[in-house]
């Protein structure tokens, strides 16, 4: 199936655009389970922590979004947590997305490695999709493309991230481009190249949206509607709802009458709801008021 397509379908089966953030941060993770202090001890608390988060919210989110940093700062204990959490996914919840969040940004055969790393077919790292970072142009993306088609896999590029030093970059004025009357920044000038690119390599499924996605952070909200715009056919996932400020309705605004085109990752608010035994009781009652906030 084509990977827009079966986005679509967990998100209508599940009336639910929210992901689930794994982002295990050792200091914040209940006390009641950080019973030793190893590295291996460490990765395999975040295996067990993430995996019962996502058994705890299954019935309320689309996919999972599993961020690479916290894993990869424990070595090679903290990779083989990731692989055991998606075949655990894989294995009990296989409707889920499962989005790798690695951000990886490189040229010719590098990037051809990681594309292969997190969506090739024989890889243990391999999810549905992966985020990219794109700022050294459409070639360090190109491999992205190309195992997207071939694999039936997504990308989603940064965009405009909720960071707030993002403006140094993101926000520049473009001083001369083909479309130069229309004053974009550099993140909206690369919104609009990319956007033309994954039109060119056909990346469109059965519905209106392509295995082509871009972040565009929820703190943004004065853009989202200029970002959806310029990228008519790309799922948009839409991060900082909640502690960094950005507002579910801004993001909710943008999505279509079907409930499509958006993606609200939430780690923050459920995985540390709880600090004690409760921590998954609490977690899956913060999901669920989430939920009953953005369901049609």
């Amino acid at each position: 199936m084509h990977f827009s397509d079966k986005l679509a379908a967990v998100i209508h089966s599940k009336n639910s655009c929210l992901m689930l953030g794994l982002d295990p941060n050792w200091e914040k993770l209940p006390t009641s389970i950080k019973t030793a202090q190893t590295l291996q001890a460490k990765a395999d608390i975040y295996e067990k922590f993430c995996c019962d988060m996502v058994d705890v919210c299954a019935d309320k989110v689309c996919g999972i979004k599993i961020q690479m940093g916290y894993f990869e700062a424990l070595g090679s204990v903290g990779v083989k947590a990731v692989e055991n959490l998606i075949a655990f996914t894989r294995a009990q919840h296989p409707e889920l997305i499962i989005m790798m969040d690695a951000k990886r940004g490189d040229i010719g055969s590098t990037s051809e490695a990681y594309a292969q790393a997190f969506l090739g077919s024989d890889s243990p790292l391999s999810g549905d999709c992966v985020t990219v970072a794109p700022y050294m142009g459409t070639d360090s993306i190109k491999p992205f493309l190309d195992i997207s088609k071939n694999n039936a896999k997504g990308l989603f590029v940064l965009a405009k991230t909720s960071n707030p030093s993002s403006k140094e970059i993101q926000d520049v004025a473009m001083l001369s481009t083909v479309h130069s009357n229309l004053n974009w920044t550099v993140s909206k000038y690369w919104a609009f190249l990319y956007e033309e690119l994954c039109h060119l390599e056909s990346l469109n499924g059965g519905s209106v949206y392509g295995s082509h996605g871009a972040v565009v952070g929820a703190t943004h909200s004065e853009d989202l509607k200029e970002f959806r715009e310029l990228m008519p056919s790309a799922w948009l996932l839409c991060p900082g709802v909640g502690a960094q400020g950005g507002k579910i309705e801004d993001v909710l605004a943008i999505r279509d009458e079907d409930g499509l085109g958006v993606l609200i990752p939430v780690s923050r608010a459920v995985l540390y709801a709880g600090n004690q035994n409760d921590y998954l009781a609490k977690a899956k009652e913060a999901m669920e008021e989430l939920w009953a906030a953005q369901k049609l």
